[in-house]
């Protein structure tokens, strides 16, 4: 196969260590106490309108970093 940096660069990516600091969000997400609450809500049901749709406010988001 032809020689692509993108390959090369690939390959690097795959030789390293991967960690996921993904984590769940819920209103209660540890916060400064001055920050506002995260809110999720739901607009719309599959039921009442034949879709699903949230609004996930999650103010400012800086506040939900490590």
């Amino acid at each position: 196969m032809t020689q692509y940096p993108l390959w090369q660069q690939l390959n690097t990516l795959k030789q390293a260590t991967w960690v996921d600091l993904t984590h769940t969000f819920d209103p209660e997400i540890p916060r400064f106490s001055e920050f506002e609450k995260g809110e999720v809500s739901t607009l719309f049901t599959v039921k009442d309108h034949g879709f699903y749709v949230q609004r996930w406010n999650i103010g400012n988001a800086i506040w939900y970093s490590h």
